[in-house]
């Protein structure tokens, strides 16, 4: 009877887990109710099977960073309320994920196959449905391009296609990689990853299609085996791209604008016939304390309407970060530093300074900062000693999604937030043993 409770709550646990990366595709209440109950039975199995856990370097250090970015959220908060608190609070969810699958991927008691396929599987279906949506101008479901430009498919209104794709390729590509013994691998291996670079393309997220090009770069470099199939990979997606930026104008000019946004400086810039100088509605001393002079030169740091308006966020939140480097401002303080500070806060204010070093620096100060990246670092380097003494093909892939993941020149969403954090924290979680068994 016993054994027969610990089977029935181990099912459950991987029954919530496998469905992880498919409440993505619905809300942050279902992601976050997911997760939730992934929690309860994971913790359950835990106590139902008497398993061990052992404190080791990076949880202590994980979990001294997450006290840390509540002990400055409650030190630093002025807003009335109690709203803020219980978030910094509940930030302690990821935490938990991070324990909870520690543990049970340690006693052999999560089912990666399964979780791995399950991600192949949707990964192909929404690369497939956003193909089918740009071939006859409706998905599956009957949805449109968002504003006929970008290519959402079952995401709909949500511009997040590429990045749902960029972040469970190389997890779905553990799955392909278990099938390299069969008749048709390389076959699938090459349509598979075409498949999804021409996506991501269309979708209209430029950010994730460098880095599951950075990813497939790491790939061929370390691993022999695969390297005819990411080099023919490389040669359709040269193919489909230059031929995409040349007879398709709005992938031409979204592309050309993401190159414009970051090198090209101008003082002025136009849309049509229409002529922009932002310049003018920005006082100039306050351009020149947020904007040092040695960075004007990069169009990505500059107020005109035609940079980015995330380089500009990122040197607020220095500057945010300046003000309390130690410990830092608290949870989500950007925002409102940026909206007590800045005139234009329609043009300037993110919700979030779209970069996790930032956005850790800023919230947590170096204090946090440290513990954080000196946890990512032990675990990164743990991984690659197992990498070494295994040559296990699955360590090397959540080691590189590991790398994609803490890049520090890209941007990202908030890593408190429902979808970039649960998939940050899902990823490090699933790196952070050895993985010296995998249960079919």
């Amino acid at each position: 009877m016993l054994a027969n409770n610990k089977y029935k709550i181990e099912h459950f646990f991987n029954f919530f887990l496998i469905l992880f990366p498919l409440s993505f595709l619905t809300g942050n209440l279902i992601i976050n109710t997911n997760l939730f109950l992934l929690l309860i039975f994971g913790i359950l199995t835990i106590f139902k099977n008497n398993l061990k856990f052992r404190f080791d370097a990076v949880t202590i250090l994980l979990a001294l960073y997450f006290f840390s970015t509540i002990f400055s959220t409650l030190l630093n908060n002025e807003i009335p309320g109690s709203q803020i608190y219980f978030k910094s609070f509940f930030y302690l969810r990821f935490l938990f994920l991070f324990i909870v699958l520690k543990i049970l991927s340690e006693n052999n008691l999560v089912n990666l196959n399964l979780l791995f396929k399950v991600c192949f599987y949707l990964t192909t279906i929404i690369a497939l449905d956003i193909f089918i949506q740009f071939l006859f101008g409706k998905n599956i479901i009957g949805l449109s391009p968002l504003y006929n430009e970008f290519y959402t498919g079952i995401f709909g209104t949500e511009k997040i296609a590429g990045g749902y794709l960029q972040e469970f390729f190389l997890l779905s590509l553990i799955s392909l990689i278990n099938l390299r013994e069969k008749k048709y691998y390389n076959v699938f291996f090459i349509f598979f990853t075409t498949l999804v670079l021409f996506s991501i393309i269309i979708s209209g997220n430029r950010v994730p299609l460098i880095l599951i090009l950075f990813s497939l770069l790491i790939l061929f470099m370390f691993i022999k085996s695969l390297r005819i199939n990411i080099m023919l990979c490389f040669v359709f997606f040269g193919l489909i791209f230059g031929y995409l930026f040349k007879f398709n104008e709005k992938i031409n000019q979204s592309y050309l604008n993401l190159y414009q946004k970051i090198f090209v400086t101008s003082k002025v810039s136009t849309y049509g016939n229409i002529i922009f100088d932002w310049s003018n509605y920005l006082e100039k001393s306050e351009k020149d304390e947020v904007i040092p002079e040695k960075f004007k030169k990069f169009n990505f740091f500059s107020e005109t309407s035609n940079s980015s308006t995330h380089g500009y966020i990122y040197l607020l939140t220095l500057r945010s970060f300046s003000e309390n480097k130690l410990i830092g401002n608290g949870f989500k303080s950007s925002r409102r530093y940026c909206y007590n500070e800045v005139s234009i806060k329609d043009k300037w204010c993110l919700s979030h300074p779209h970069n996790y070093h930032l956005e850790i620096l800023n919230d947590s100060g170096i204090l946090g900062y440290l513990l954080i990246t000196t946890a990512i670092i032990l675990l990164f380097f743990s991984s690659y000693k197992n990498l070494k003494t295994k040559k296990n093909l699955i360590s090397l892939i959540l080691l590189i999604a590991i790398f994609i993941e803490v890049w520090p020149l890209k941007s990202t969403g908030s890593l408190y937030s429902t979808w970039s954090g649960s998939i940050a924290w899902f990823i490090l979680a699933l790196s952070s043993q050895n993985l010296k068994k995998i249960r079919n």
